[in-house]
């Protein structure tokens, strides 16, 4: 309920009561029998003025959703962080926590993995399908988990060059340099894009000479790799605050890797049993969205809250995080259906993982995908 429109039907009600108190207090006989039969309105008045608020739900009435995310709780997760600290989820009747993927060391934890073995893990918003698609391929018994939404459309993750490197394509990474040498790419551990990247450049994985870096810019700023697997609105924001000029080659340029990316998970039980629940975080967290997207500079102050990443994280760096992440959180260029599954992209991105991962068999779509709350919220 609005706080501005409880005020105003508070003070009339007030108003309204403290007159009925003068009224009955009206000791004159000839006006007795008037006064009487006026305050008796009154009160009618008052029980059914004060009667029509909109109950303001406390936090006992508040339903606990607890929302694990597999990265840190910063410019990725404006939206949800918006819809806590703007109130959007405490209006819908949610009491919403936000955990954070980590970092623990060098590692983050695996929100789908979360969601499918913690019952105390609700909803999982993690970066992408991949797990998700490892364990259907598995047709492992644990994973009854699908995905019900998609807060960003298509993947922020590619490659990061410097911009007089001579690399211009995906393809180029595969090439030597002038005096012979191979280009040294740098990533995370065990990332079966360079599958798909060695199929598409026509090599072998032991062409590219990958070496296993953690999950920052520093060795790309440093000069100890040539590219870096990376997100444009993570590490691509380091390298360009370091001053560094340089071109971002996003996988989507290989066939079928374009992607959804925090992707909203539910165990398919949770699913079935709570659509009301799930309506209304979706609705709450594409409101924080648009929000995000009408005001980056607050969701950054907003990231900020100990609800959220907390006082540690820079604000001026979330804001440019925010504002990268603007077009990703989309759809089609308009902020209309923030978090609608677009399943073409995913019907193509699916065999394309499978494929590349080595997985023993290609999940089909229906395996991964609940489309029941999207269509609810938006129609279609």
């Amino acid at each position: 309920m609005d706080f501005y429109a409880s005020s105003v039907r508070h003070r009339r009600c007030s108003s309204v009561q403290r007159y009925s108190k003068v009224a009955k207090g009206m000791h004159r006989n000839k006006f007795r029998t008037i006064m009487a039969a006026s305050a008796a309105a009154l009160a009618v008045l008052t029980a059914t003025a004060c009667s029509t608020d909109e109950p303001v739900p406390t936090s006992a009435e508040l339903r606990k959703v607890t929302v694990q995310y597999g990265w840190l709780l910063d410019g990725g997760s404006a939206a949800s962080c918006t819809a806590v600290v703007k109130g959007y989820y405490r209006d819908a009747g949610l009491d919403v926590t936000l955990k954070a993927g980590g970092p623990v060391a060098a590692t983050f934890l695996n929100a789908t993995n979360a969601v499918a073995t913690n019952p105390a893990v609700d909803i999982a918003v993690d970066n992408d399908l991949v797990t998700l698609i490892e364990g259907k391929a598995r047709k492992d018994d644990k994973y009854s988990v699908r995905a019900f939404a998609s807060l960003w459309q298509k993947s922020p993750l590619g490659f990061i060059v410097r911009a007089d490197s001579g690399i211009n394509s995906l393809k180029d990474l595969a090439k030597t340099k002038s005096d012979g040498s191979k280009y040294v790419i740098g990533s995370t551990p065990g990332a079966p894009i360079f599958k798909a990247l060695a199929d598409y450049a026509g090599v072998t994985v032991k062409d590219l000479k990958i070496t296993t870096i953690s999950g920052d810019a520093t060795p790309f700023i440093a000069g100890k790799v040539d590219a870096l697997l990376g997100f444009s609105t993570n590490q691509a924001v380091a390298v360009e605050k370091a001053g560094i000029p340089y071109r971002f080659l996003p996988v989507s340029e290989l066939p079928g890797f374009t992607q959804p990316v925090y992707v909203a998970m539910a165990r398919e039980e949770f699913i079935a049993k709570n659509p009301e629940l799930l309506d209304k975080w979706l609705k709450a967290t594409a409101q924080g969205a648009r929000e995000t997207i009408r005001d980056p500079k607050a969701a950054a102050q907003y990231l900020r809250d100990e609800r959220c990443g907390g006082k540690e994280l820079n604000a001026e760096q979330q804001q440019t995080l925010v504002e990268k992440s603007i077009d990703y959180m989309k759809v089609d260029g308009s902020d209309a259906q923030i978090g609608q599954l677009n399943l073409d992209v995913i019907k193509g991105f699916v065999p394309a993982y499978s494929t590349a991962a080595g997985l023993p068999r290609t999940p089909a779509v229906e395996e991964l995908i609940d489309t029941s709350v999207v269509q609810r919220v938006y129609g279609k």
